[in-house]
């Protein structure tokens, strides 16, 4: 290189070294246009390019000078974070290596190796860098803080926290730890003291976005979504670009029900980072909870294809495969998943689900007690573990794990009001409650009276529309609607769900005091007028679509057709809102009597149902809560149900301990209802409307 372009690279460089990258470039590519080339004119173009954030003109200057000279330490350490800033983290870490391979000793370039192996979720290799960084300088306070964020990704909560509590014997305001040590916390599921961690760390930093970001994780996670919005907000307030906060308030608005909101803050998300999978898997997860399951399945996909080693979007990918009703596939979904991270507690719990309706249950149970295992403080694992038991017929096991999850996710209309947990009730007064819908209202309902000859004072709260229905139970359970719950006039509440666990621990102990519900007598006649001369079944195919628990259980008002040929007998639609308009399709000779749009159209539920009930030969339905009001009724039942059914019909028998008049005809195989009504065509010619199995 001539005398006068040495000068100038030297100049080149006083302008890079004082804060003038721009002129160091003009400088270089002058340079360039003159002929002249070689390892320090690229490197020194490859920084001025890199300070003027611009990291792939960077690297490709720095490629350029490694050409020059392949061992050149320095010029391979500033590619690799040149790499690293364009998010090319693989070909960082390569970079480093390289560096590494001619200079040992570059305590910088194996700590911005151990960087770029964590953004690449090699966290095991991440670690070992560290390691050999801090074995070289164990002061190396932002080695032993990255460290601790990868052991946090292995699932090694306790040696995550040690090195963040060394982070800050060292450095005691130290931003990220503070907020580091509050992450890893909370993923101990210790949330009250995480709580406090990230309120310690916005103590010392008021405003910090990270810290209030965490402190939103820590409120959603000990279920308090109004404050986690907040925390969300103050962090976004503080940061705009903050992506994570958009993205963890849009979980939160989720999970409240406010789909609009969350899929706004998802797309503000996805505006600040369109190349982050992540955004794309939370899009996924709206469309999801709004029942969308093939835009939600799209944009699982669409995740996968940015990141394929996302465990996260592949168990979501599953559920959606789930909900859709491909079983294997979400299987296999699922099963990838736990491939790429062994220890995914929610995978691995969604897999016990799949098992379970796959009737794998041996296989569902200990995908079940692994999930518990890896989480125990998630309650949605201990509820699905509660089903099977309770499903095999195992009550005793599954009303504890069902107790378990209640626990950890208390339904609590009423704070402040204690639960009651058994015991002698005499003298109470109890206020008893279901959330869960009509036909769990209507199955449990039947413990009511007998707490009452017990000596307690029952009032029952929920939908005032079937007060009307549920009176007719007895005259002693008083009804009020929840908004007049006064909770001092009351000692203690109940959830009818949690009252088998106390009152019939056992199958042989359930009340079966049929009926215990009655229609109006009035109505009764009414109903039978209209239906006049003749056999009639009563016929209901369909559950709320809009519920998950339905899927599966619902059926096609065409399946119902071998039950429209037999001899003498007129099908009745007890159908009302969704489905109804399957009556406008009906195959050719297949014919139903619809009661019209009259038919409990009123205020109460359910009450010309019951009626109608009375006066009917046979009731044939899908899982639904017809069928619980004709079993409740004492009317004759029967029930068609898919292979694997809820817990409460239980497996390999024809009759349920719940309702005796009640007659379940099972599923051979997954979605396969014609041989269902074949098989009760012939039972009826066998027998008429018998319930017994």
């Amino acid at each position: 290189m001539a005398v006068e372009a040495e000068a100038e690279l030297r100049h080149a460089l006083a302008s890079l070294r004082s804060g003038n990258p721009a002129g160091a470039e003009a400088t270089c590519r002058q340079l360039r246009a003159a002929g002249v080339d070689g390892v320090g004119l690229r490197h020194v173009l490859g920084i001025a390019l890199l300070e003027q954030q611009r990291p792939d003109e960077a690297a490709s200057e720095l490629q350029q000078a490694l050409a020059f000279e392949p061992a050149n330490p320095v010029v391979a350490y500033n590619l690799g974070n040149a790499l690293a800033a364009g998010g090319r983290h693989a070909e960082a870490a390569t970079a480093y290596r390289r560096a590494l391979a001619s200079q040992p000793a570059m305590l910088q370039a194996r700590y911005n190796l151990g960087n770029a192996l964590a953004a690449c979720a090699a966290h095991a290799d991440a670690i070992s860098a560290f390691d050999q960084v801090l074995a070289a300088e164990p002061r190396f306070v932002e080695a032993r803080n990255n460290r601790g964020r990868s052991r946090l990704a292995q699932g090694d909560q306790a040696g995550a926290l040690a090195d963040f509590e060394d982070v800050l014997a060292l450095d005691p305001r130290h931003p990220a730890a503070l907020a580091n040590r509050g992450a890893a916390l909370l993923a101990a599921d210790r949330h009250g003291e995480a709580l406090a961690a990230y309120r310690q760390a916005l103590a010392m930093l008021p405003g910090h976005a990270e810290a209030l970001h965490g402190l939103g994780l820590a409120h959603a996670a000990s279920s308090q979504p109004r404050q986690a919005i907040e925390a969300f907000s103050a962090a976004i307030r503080q940061a705009p670009g903050f992506v994570e906060a958009w993205r963890q308030r849009a979980n939160i608005l989720r999970d409240a029900g406010d789909l609009p909101a969350a899929m706004a803050d998802a797309l503000q998300a996805i505006a600040l980072r369109p190349e982050a999978a992540e955004g794309y898997n939370l899009r996924g997860t709206i469309h999801h909870e709004g029942l969308r399951y093939a835009e939600a399945l799209a944009d699982y996909d669409r995740a996968i294809g940015l990141e394929p080693a996302s465990a996260d979007a592949w168990c979501n990918r599953g559920n959606a495969l789930y909900d859709l009703g491909r079983l294997h596939d979400a299987r296999a979904a699922l099963d990838h998943a736990l491939a790429l991270a062994p220890g995914h507690a929610e995978a691995t719990s969604n897999l016990g689900m799949v098992l379970q309706d796959l009737g794998d249950f041996e296989a569902a149970r200990a995908a079940y007690d692994d999930a518990i295992a890896l989480r125990p403080g998630n309650p949605e694992s201990w509820k699905r573990r509660a089903t099977l038991h309770l499903l095999q017929g195992d009550f005793g096991r599954g009303w504890a794990d069902f107790e378990a999850s209640a626990r950890l996710a208390p339904h609590d209309p009423f704070p402040g009001l204690p639960r009651w947990h058994g015991g002698d009730p005499q003298g109470l007064s109890l206020l008893a409650h279901e959330p869960s819908g009509i036909g769990d209202a209507i199955q449990f309902l039947r413990y009511l009276p007998g707490l009452i000859d017990r000596g307690a004072r029952v009032t029952f709260t929920g939908a005032p529309r079937l007060f009307r229905l549920l009176a007719s139970c007895d005259p002693r359970i008083a009804f009020i609607v929840q908004e007049r719950v006064d909770p001092r006039v009351f000692d203690a509440q109940i959830d009818l769900w949690g009252l088998p666990r106390l009152l019939s621990p056992t199958v042989q102990a359930i009340p079966a005091p049929v009926p215990y519900l009655h229609a109006e007598p009035d109505r009764v006649a009414h109903w039978r007028r209209w239906l006049g001369e003749g056999r009639r079944i009563g016929i209901a195919w369909q559950g709320r679509p809009g519920r998950k628990i339905d899927a599966g259980r619902s059926i096609p008002l065409a399946a119902f057709a071998p039950l429209a040929s037999l001899p003498g007998v007129e099908l009745v639609s007890l159908q009302r809102n969704e489905g109804i308009e399957q009556l406008a399709h009906l195959p050719p000779a297949m014919q139903v009597r619809d009661p019209g749009p009259a038919f409990d159209a009123g205020a109460d539920a359910f009450l010309d149902t019951a009626a109608m009930m009375m006066a009917l030969d046979l009731v044939v339905t899908s899982d639904t809560a017809v069928a619980h009001l004709a079993g409740a009724l004492g009317r004759p039942v029967w029930l068609a149900l898919k292979q694997v059914p809820e817990w409460r019909w239980m497996l390999g028998r024809g009759d349920s301990p719940w309702y005796p008049g009640m007659r379940l005809f099972r599923q051979g195989e997954a979605g396969a209802w014609d041989p269902v009504f074949r098989a009760m065509r012939d039972a009826w010619l066998a027998g008429g409307n018998r319930a017994d199995p």
